[in-house]
């Protein structure tokens, strides 16, 4: 392991991680730099993954229990992925806990989510994926902003540089 041994918690891993897939991944640097970022991709499962069961206290001021799920994480990186794939304009990803939510203006877009594996949720319209076998906890009537207090969130919106700075998380 060389990019992660001062790491602390999964959040430090995973803000490393978006700062070194800026300092490596090819699209940005134009080089082909592709063994490098599978590389750092490797490394950044492993080091969470040894990070399961990680204890620590939230925005909330609650104990909470980081728990590593790769499928989780993999499908929300391959499912904003896909979505910066088509450059959809207009719209805003976030990353709110392991569900990913879209906004924006979507509906020139509407065959494209549905085709990624997205859903409508009409009480807060926007488009959502939620991990397979996910139950909300809240109701609808908990506001979005306090579901992304809650859980944390992360946007993937703005130039491709931006983009890619964001992922994944």
């Amino acid at each position: 392991m060389k990019y992660f041994n001062d790491c602390k918690s999964p959040q430090q891993v995973k803000d490393l991680f978006k700062k070194l897939a800026f300092q490596f991944h090819p699209d940005i640097t134009g080089r082909d730099t592709n063994e490098e970022m599978a590389a750092v991709i490797n490394e950044y499962h492993k080091v969470l993954q040894s990070f399961d069961g990680y204890s620590f206290v939230g925005s909330d001021k609650k104990s909470h229990k980081y728990t590593y799920k790769e499928k989780v994480e993999s499908a929300i990186v391959d499912t904003i992925n896909e979505l910066l794939r088509h450059n959809l304009e207009g719209i805003t990803i976030e990353v709110v806990g392991t569900w990913l939510w879209v906004h924006g203006n979507t509906y020139p877009h509407k065959a494209i989510l549905k085709s990624a594996g997205l859903r409508w949720h009409s009480r807060r319209q926007m488009w959502y994926r939620a991990p397979a076998g996910a139950k909300s906890r809240y109701n609808s009537r908990v506001s979005f902003n306090e579901l992304k207090h809650y859980y944390g969130a992360e946007e993937v919106s703005g130039s491709d540089s931006e983009k890619q700075k964001a992922l994944p998380q």
